[in-house]
């Protein structure tokens, strides 16, 4: 979800200086530079578009993402003062219920001989969670699932990895995969399978809730939800933090509104080919469900049909942007657009 140029601390502005200076004497060997995802808090996004001014290459800055944060505090019980009454009230009436109703227990794998089953079992929360909504899931491509389960393995023997699983009764019901280091906790994936009813108790819900505990009992300052908006993520007291996607042209002045034009169709005819596979995915799904010649199957399509074309207009008008990317934060960073005087460069700040 993170993506920024690795450079060795202190060295930021002097790499960016080298990088742009050799872009500049070879404008005819390329076109578009786009640096996606980069973070708030790097100070590559910054330094790339002064350096790039300084060379005559123009560019832009833009929300790519909203990546929601929460700033922990130092005890739990500091945490759940931060919440409303009401919150709290919920939190300890979710645990209970749980715990009396469910057997509910919080599990951590911590031993490496049992990683690997553990994080089959959690691929397989996580695709049932996703097929159960018609939707593919993470690890629905087999390729990429043999890739994170690899590199699953090898973070994990380096104490990065936190795979936790809430029990109920006895079964690991609900999964969560995550990554801690140098203070920073980050809610990867979750996971949900069968809760046996205990569904209107929030299992996914209360499973955050240990994740942040136990972010808070290693010291951990930040608890990082990652990319996406989701409702939950802000009953939590998250905070979105933007990234930024830097795009530089080689192109002059003149040729610069043909250079935007043929990026932005190579964006939207790669963020159609994603689509129509995905919709192929859950048209199969549907129809092995509901069957190919059903009232319900024709509503499936219509409904598709509608969301694709409003998708695809949206994007059209903001190829970079994802399409949930309409929070109200969002609309102040975006409102915070400048444009300087000679045109060469936008910078979109949120500071």
């Amino acid at each position: 979800d993170y993506l920024d140029i690795i450079a060795r601390k202190g060295w930021e502005a002097e790499i960016v200086e080298q990088l742009m200076h050799h872009l500049s004497t070879m404008r005819s060997a390329w076109d578009v530079l786009l640096c996606e995802d980069m973070p708030d808090a790097s100070l590559m996004h910054r330094l790339l578009l002064d350096a790039a001014s300084h060379y005559g290459l123009l560019g832009s800055a833009e929300i790519s993402e909203l990546c929601p944060k929460l700033t922990l505090p130092q005890s739990w019980n500091t945490y759940l003062q931060m919440q409303t009454k009401k919150t709290r009230h919920e939190f300890r009436r979710r645990e209970k219920a749980l715990c009396s109703e469910f057997d509910a227990v919080f599990e951590t794998i911590r031993d490496e001989h049992n990683f690997d089953a553990a994080f089959e079992e959690f691929v397989a929360l996580h695709q049932e969670r996703w097929n159960t909504q018609g939707e593919p899931g993470v690890f629905a491509d087999p390729s990429y699932r043999a890739f994170q389960i690899e590199a699953a393995r090898r973070l994990f023997r380096k104490g990065l990895v936190r795979l936790n699983f809430l029990k109920l009764k006895g079964k690991r019901a609900v999964g969560s995969y995550a990554f801690a280091r140098g203070g920073h906790y980050a809610l990867y994936l979750l996971g949900m399978g069968n809760t046996d009813g205990a569904r209107k108790y929030s299992p996914g819900l209360a499973l955050c809730s240990e994740n942040i505990r136990q972010a808070i009992s290693e010291g951990c300052r930040v608890f990082d939800f990652m990319r996406g908006s989701e409702d939950y993520k802000y009953t939590f007291l998250a905070r979105d933090e933007p990234t930024w996607t830097i795009t530089l042209f080689s192109a002059g002045r003149f040729s610069l509104r043909l250079s935007r034009l043929l990026l932005a169709l190579a964006l939207l005819t790669e963020a159609l080919r994603l689509r129509m596979r995905k919709e192929v995915w859950r048209l199969k799904y549907a129809a092995n469900r509901h069957g190919v010649f059903s009232w319900t199957m024709a509503r499936h399509c219509l409904k598709s049909l509608v969301e694709t074309v409003r998708d695809a207009l949206q994007k059209s008008r903001r190829p970079l942007q994802p399409r949930y990317v309409h929070h109200p934060a969002a609309s102040f960073f975006n409102g915070a657009r400048m444009k300087d005087k000679n045109h060469r460069q936008q910078h979109l700040t949120a500071r």
